[in-house]
């Protein structure tokens, strides 16, 4: 079957590493194209870029099946619905972005959408019952995945990472992505008073007085396994939020806003939610004070959402889709 894809944001993004692992997922048993619609102009109208790249790819495709996300969905112009279309739903939060109108009409149009589409992919709970309660019935869940053997960080490569980085003398606090939308600055502020090395990584729209680090994967992984709490006070509706997901896989303990689809992960693995700004330096100390009790709790739900799970659950959907016969459930690992 010729599947095609699009690519709507930087790969850094855990939407995107979701997606790219379906494409390598879906690529063993057929033919997939994946095509760049990314926006060209980086600070102007972003979606609408995004969306008219789609359209003008997807008018001239010549496939048998879409899978998309959610720009791509809200975008979508096989009008006729000749070919199978499958969305990704990540999340999308209305409240989010520079036109609160522009932004509901985009969520009107995704919901429209979204109800046309042969199956709908939810990456938590959270949405899968969102979408349901707005009238998507066509809704699966499957989580994301990782390998969870690539989290197995020797103490040789946190010593080097630590000596590199000066982190020495100090309790470590990773504050997460540095994006006002991720709750770097919430974080900050209500933790600045303790004495502990405040680190952020990944893309940058916020300047704070903490070190800030751009690194590969693996000293990304490194930073997490040094990091004696790692603190995501996110704003936006997450889908479920891959880094407290590989921080668990760290066991590095994790407290989080719980927002969207977050906090079914931190609620199974045990971590904490923390809601309120004002909470979190007391949170932060339990945390600290019960690592190894967390660190083990969150490890072992984090490693249960394997690859093996992950490709199970994608071939066994296209399997349905192509010949009608339905999967019981999203495949244990």
């Amino acid at each position: 079957m010729r599947i095609t894809m699009f690519s709507t944001a930087d790969p850094q993004y855990g939407g995107s590493r979701y997606e790219q692992m379906v494409s390598d997922v879906l690529s063993e048993r057929h033919s997939v194209s994946v095509y760049d619609v990314r926006p060209r102009f980086m600070r102007f109208a972003q979606r609408p870029q995004v969306m008219l790249r789609t359209v003008w790819r997807e008018l001239g495709c010549r496939t048998d099946a879409f899978v998309r996300n959610e720009l791509s969905t809200i975008s979508m112009a096989d009008w006729g619905r000749t070919r199978l279309n499958v969305s990704i739903m990540h999340h999308f939060d209305p409240r989010i972005g520079p036109s609160r109108l522009l932004s509901n009409m985009f969520e009107k149009a995704l919901m429209m959408n979204l109800k046309k589409c042969d199956r709908v992919i939810a990456v938590s709970e959270f949405w899968r019952d969102h979408l349901r309660s707005q009238g998507v019935e066509n809704c699966t869940v499957i989580h994301n995945a990782f390998d969870v053997q690539d989290y197995d960080i020797t103490e040789e490569e946190k010593s080097r990472f630590m000596d590199k980085h000066g982190l020495r003398g100090k309790p470590i606090i990773y504050i997460g992505n540095c994006q006002r939308l991720k709750g770097v600055v919430i974080a900050y502020e209500a933790l600045s008073s303790m004495d502990a090395h405040f680190v952020t990584s990944g893309l940058k729209d916020v300047e704070l007085p903490c070190l800030h680090l751009t690194l590969d994967h693996r000293e990304y992984k490194t930073l997490l396994a040094v990091s004696d709490v790692c603190v995501l006070m996110s704003i936006i509706l997450e889908g479920w939020n891959r880094t407290a997901h590989e921080a668990m896989l760290c066991k590095t303990p994790v407290v989080g806003s719980g927002a969207g689809g977050m906090r079914e992960l931190l609620t199974g693995g045990g971590q904490l939610v923390c809601s309120r700004p004002e909470d979190l330096p007391s949170a932060v100390e339990y945390a600290m004070r019960n690592q190894d009790r967390l660190g083990d709790a969150g490890y072992a739900f984090a490693a249960r959402f394997t690859a093996r799970r992950f490709r199970d659950a994608w071939e066994g959907l296209m399997n349905e889709l192509e010949t009608g016969k339905k999967p019981l459930e999203e495949p244990e690992s």
